[in-house]
């Protein structure tokens, strides 16, 4: 059980221009009563093919682009009524790529903090009175396509990161956390952005060593 304004947060890529926002259009059937678990995807505009024109633009002369392309393409050719089984299949594909496997659960209602060691749901609120700096997490550094014009840009989508580094990416995640949730990590909870499929690197980590809880 999500807040409403963590699924309103984009995806971002590295584009030619710099940071560019890449959000999935929705439905919600019952207004703003409406559960993240029945959010609908918007097919009146064509956002399947402006997001892949971007991902392409973006990436192309990427190192791992060709190899990752044929994979990922299919993804914008599906009709899925649900953002969450979209949203479902991104994930999975992505870990796939990088030769990681994950088991995603869904959780039927609201788990309160104190369950979990760390907590990562308002990781990603764009609200600032609700954010709350993670500071188990330091971005690494990593190669990027536009690095030359842009400087290195932190904490964009995962499919930055492997589109760049590829099976590397892991390493790199590791790298990012700090020792102290290298030592403890155990019973993470963390929100999937229901309008960001293409989560940021900072959310990714408990996916990278088997540990997740998915609202």
């Amino acid at each position: 059980n999500l807040p409403q304004a963590i699924v309103t947060q984009p995806c971002e890529v590295a584009s030619a221009n710099g940071k560019l926002d890449l959000s999935i259009p929705i439905l919600k059937p019952n207004g703003n009563r409406t559960k993240t678990r029945d959010i609908q995807i918007d097919y009146t505009t064509n956002w399947q093919k402006i997001h892949w024109r971007a991902i392409v633009s973006a990436y192309s002369s990427s190192p791992f682009f060709e190899i990752f392309e044929k994979e990922l393409a299919p993804l914008y050719s599906l009709k899925d009524t649900l953002l969450v089984d979209f949203n479902t299949k991104v994930l999975t594909k992505l870990f796939e790529c990088i030769g990681h496997t994950v088991s995603l659960s869904y959780s039927n209602s609201y788990i309160s903090e104190d369950k979990f060691t760390f907590d990562f749901r308002n990781s990603l609120s764009p609200k600032k009175r609700l954010q709350r700096p993670d500071n188990n997490f330091k971005p690494a550094p990593y190669y990027q396509v536009f690095q030359q014009k842009h400087g290195f840009l932190a904490n964009l989508s995962f499919l930055d990161l492997i589109m760049n580094e590829g099976p590397a990416a892991l390493s790199i995640i590791k790298e990012a956390l700090l020792h102290q949730i290298n030592r403890s990590i155990s019973n993470i909870y963390f929100p999937v952005s229901f309008k960001n499929p293409l989560l940021p690197i900072s959310i990714i980590p408990a996916l990278c060593i088997d540990i997740l809880r998915v609202t």
